[in-house]
């Protein structure tokens, strides 16, 4: 059964062009220039993504902020338990384990 469907199939696709329901050359530039279109759709997408790309850019910019701050805070409030740490007596003076917060506080 699957062979004789298959087998029609296959025949009318051989058929069907050598009884002239073709295409011409003119459908095809007619169909060249249907795929090309006429630049609305691309004018309409630049429009839309060009300004869905602002907003997005400038809500980056504020989320980008808040982790600055949030950042900063963190680091100075590490070094401010450190120093606290090294006035009381509890460790040793060293700079080294604070360079790695000033450090993360400037890369901010």
């Amino acid at each position: 059964m699957n062979k004789t469907i298959t087998l029609t199939f296959c025949l009318l696709a051989i058929l069907l062009p050598a009884m002239g329901f073709a295409q011409t050359d003119g459908d095809y530039s007619n169909l060249l220039q249907f795929l090309k279109g006429d630049g609305a759709f691309e004018k309409w997408f630049m429009e839309v993504f060009t300004k869905l790309d602002n907003r997005v850019q400038e809500s980056a910019a504020g989320s980008a902020l808040v982790g600055k701050a949030i950042g900063g805070l963190g680091a100075l409030m590490y070094l401010g338990y450190m120093g606290w740490q090294m006035a009381a007596g509890d460790r040793e003076w060293e700079i080294t384990p604070m360079l790695k917060p000033i450090l993360i506080g400037f890369t901010l």
